[in-house]
């Protein structure tokens, strides 16, 4: 028994020991790891001096006298301050998690594989229209930038925690980042998928009240006036269906396993759906300049999602927002003009059923033909445990993702492939906000944003000569009249392909408004035909917040940057006081039975002005109660799983 007293001793005595080296270590990394930030760099690439300088919040401004040189410097400064993130990115977007984290990785790794992400960002990247001289030699230029610090400057901790070193980046890794970021807003997968499960696990139910969409209300659109909408929903009151997919049984498991899998990537940049921003014209503004506002609700991280950065160079300057590891802005602003964004919110995913030739995975029924299918094998490597390998089929539609989720959930349904529409078109996304960044007029900001393909995105705009503007930029499919694009298409007879993508010039857009302002939070672009487009398809947020920010600018016909200041944080619920009346309404009818503690919080609501305030107690009541009436209503037929994916 002494024996083991002992040894528990001596065994606790070198746990101890084991720890405080370790915290030790760990402090000594934390200290010796940061970048320098004072002092002189050269390289033989640069040809001129740049100079860097860092506010109070740590921002780096860059002054040079060339592109290239500045580009060089802001890939370094990038690398110091976001290094570690730069490498989990590149990581995720091209499936090498699992080098890293080892055999649970390696699902995520096999999913992004089957994107064919990589494959993409080397065909994207090796197109010269894409990528014309100058964007190519910016991106060199920026990517040297990085490697050079990697070069010289330590290593973050987490490096050396992990117990690995980054291999140089390339200007591929920087379009395999952006070509994840519309896997990362794919909404249509997370809608769809619990509409389908929720079908078919109560067919006799009628579901389409928890997928109204704007079937039960007038929409708030940018485009049209509240009585425009009105009116027009009233004379065509079929164009508003229900978002609701009618899916049939086969693609419900592989939407629902395909959600799951897709999880993470859509809280990669936090989990908050919807965004804002508005324009108030020179007449509505007491400057007689125009201004813009926005708030991308991007969730915040640690490190955060965007990258600020200010870069002078000959005529050119810029304080914009980057993602890590692009080279180009996507928010910007200078003394001539700005523009903010907010997802646009369209359909631009679709999922067909393929059929192939029995007995021959290698052959599909494209059009009405046999056709060849691609097919490509990749190998994951995987920390402590075997390399794993994933065989990937590419349709013309895009790649089967059926494959993966036999092999990892089971699934035994229809052969499904998925849609893209960055899948078909050249990927000019990186040109088009090079484009945007460098605009010298209203016409050639609007050249850049033309060139956006997926995801959509509304781009606001305002410059010094009193122009605003907004534009929905995107490729918009145009589909045959009979398909309906959140339900599972016929691969095999060409009867539901995409006829082509409406032009530019036609999509949702508005110049210098008579009325003087431009509002959008993701709401419905237009309620009125575009082109051949009866009807666009979406996934439209609610109207509540645009509704508000609209009731809020029509209370002034003229707007001061402080009062726009308020606007910008105002925090009343449009939704809540029209959720609150009818229910009060009951709680109050049965309020003789509630305790104490009931009837004060049901006073606290009566009284309450929908904002919240941190010191809101109403605001604090209200959301408790939503949550709960939730789950009291939905909880038993939805189950755990599909009620928090749906509320997330």
């Amino acid at each position: 028994m002494r024996k083991w007293k002992r040894f528990a001793k001596w065994l606790l005595f070198l746990l101890v020991v084991a720890i405080v080296a370790a915290a030790g270590w760990i402090g000594f990394l934390a200290k010796t790891r940061h970048p320098r930030l004072d002092g002189t760099v050269s390289h033989p690439s640069l040809t001129a001096p740049v100079r860097v300088v860092r506010d109070d919040w740590g921002v780096p401004h860059l002054f040079g006298e060339n592109e290239r040189d500045v580009h060089f410097a802001l890939g370094y400064v990038m690398a110091q301050d976001r290094l570690f993130q730069m490498e989990l990115l590149r990581r995720l977007s091209q499936g090498e998690l699992a080098e890293v984290a080892g055999p649970l990785a390696a699902p995520t790794d096999a999913l992004i594989r089957t994107f064919r992400l990589r494959r993409l960002a080397e065909e994207y990247y090796a197109d010269d229209k894409s990528f014309p001289p100058e964007l190519r030699q910016l991106t060199e230029a920026f990517i040297a930038g990085i490697n050079y610090c990697m070069e010289t400057e330590p290593l973050p901790m987490e490096f050396a925690l992990l117990g690995i070193h980054p291999r140089p980046f390339t200007p591929v890794d920087s379009m395999t980042v952006a070509a994840i970021l519309p896997i990362t807003f794919a909404e249509g997968l997370r809608g769809d998928a619990i509409a389908s499960a929720l079908r078919e696990k109560l067919p006799q139910t009628d579901i389409s009240p928890l997928f109204a969409g704007y079937s039960l209300q007038t929409p708030v659109t940018i485009m049209e006036s509240a009585e425009e909408a009105k009116d027009y929903a009233e004379r065509h009151a079929a164009a508003l269906p229900a978002p609701g997919v009618e899916s049939v049984s086969d693609s419900t498991a592989m939407l629902a396993a395909c959600m799951s899998r897709l999880q993470p990537f859509s809280k990669l940049f936090g989990s908050q759906l919807g965004s804002n921003s508005w324009v108030v014209g020179p007449a509505r503004s007491k400057s007689g300049k125009p201004m813009l506002a926005n708030d991308p609700h991007i969730g915040f991280t640690n490190p955060g999602v965007w990258y600020e950065a200010h870069l002078k160079y000959g005529d050119y300057e810029l304080y914009s927002h980057y993602i890590p590891l692009l080279p180009v802005p996507l928010l910007g602003h200078n003394r001539t003009f700005g523009w903010a964004l907010t997802m646009f919110e369209n359909d631009d995913l679709d999922v067909y059923r393929e059929k192939f030739q029995s007995g021959n995975p290698s052959r599909v029924m494209y059009r009405g033909a046999w056709v060849d299918v691609k097919t490509e094998t990749e190998t994951i490597h995987v920390r402590f445990g075997k390399d794993q390998t994933c065989t990937i089929r590419s349709t013309p539609h895009g790649p089967i993702i059926t494959d993966l989720l036999r092999k990892l959930d089971g699934y035994q349904g229809a052969d499904i492939a998925l849609s893209w529409v960055w899948q078909h078109v050249p990927y000019d996304d990186m040109l088009g906000f090079y484009q945007m960044a460098r605009a010298k007029d209203t016409g050639s900001f609007a050249q850049g944003a033309a060139l956006i393909t997926s995801p959509g995105l509304n781009i606001s705009y305002v410059d010094a000569a009193g122009n605003f503007a907004w534009w929905a930029a995107g490729k918009l499919p145009i589909r045959p009249k009979h398909v309906n694009p959140k339900r599972v298409l016929d691969g095999a007879s060409g009867d539901d392909e995409i006829l082509g993508y409406l032009p530019f010039e036609q999509n949702p857009h508005l110049v210098n408004p008579e009325k003087g302002y431009i509002v959008t939070a993701n709401n419905m672009s237009t309620i009125k035909p575009l082109g051949p487009i009866d009807q666009l398809q979406g996934y439209w947020q609610p109207s509540d917040r645009a509704g508000r920010i609209t009731q809020l600018l029509e209370t002034k016909s003229q707007w001061t940057l402080d009062e726009m200041r308020a606007v910008q944080f105002d925090d009343t619920s449009g939704a809540a006081a029209e959720i609150l009346k009818p229910l009060l309404d009951i709680l109050t009818r049965d309020a003789s039975a509630f305790s104490t503690l009931e009837k004060q919080g049901l006073e606290v609501l009566a009284r309450w002005d929908c904002g919240h305030g941190t010191g809101s107690t109403g605001a604090a009541v209200y959301q408790v109660f939503c949550d709960a009436l939730l789950r009291r209503a939905l909880l038993d037929e939805m189950g755990e799983k599909h009620l928090i994916h749906g509320s997330t």
